[in-house]
């Protein structure tokens, strides 16, 4: 059953090694993200799923553990999706951010998992 649910934009940017110069710009956007992990925290959850747009060789689950990393950003920050051992495959971009932001909150509230989700759309369907 779900209990709580929030939305929080996925931008490698919110990272601020990502970000560099333009952090400052971005911590309203991360403080928002805490705040809204801190009203999921209060709903104790017994399982956050942090659900993230994946091309189609990532979309799946994600199991806790996992680790991501924004190398393909120019930046040697990794992350881990909550405890547990490593996962068999690296996370996309949207769950390491998604990762770095429950890192940040210092989720602790419940595991966590991952699933990367997306759905291929022409371009004109995204217009409408």
């Amino acid at each position: 059953m779900l209990v709580a649910a929030a939305m929080c934009p996925a931008p490698p940017l919110l990272v601020p090694e990502v970000a560099a110069g333009a952090a400052p710009e971005l911590a309203d956007a991360r403080t928002a993200c805490s705040d809204a992990l801190a009203v999921l925290a209060a709903s104790r959850p017994d399982l956050l799923v942090v659900v993230g747009a994946a091309d189609e060789d990532h979309r799946g689950p994600y199991p806790q553990g996992s680790r991501g990393s924004f190398h393909g950003f120019g930046v040697e920050a990794g992350v881990q999706l909550g405890d547990g051992e490593e996962g068999p495959r690296l996370l996309p971009p949207s769950l390491a951010v998604g990762a770095w932001l429950l890192r940040h909150a210092r989720w602790g509230a419940s595991p966590v998992e991952g699933l990367g989700v997306g759905e291929p759309l022409e371009a004109a369907r995204c217009l409408e």
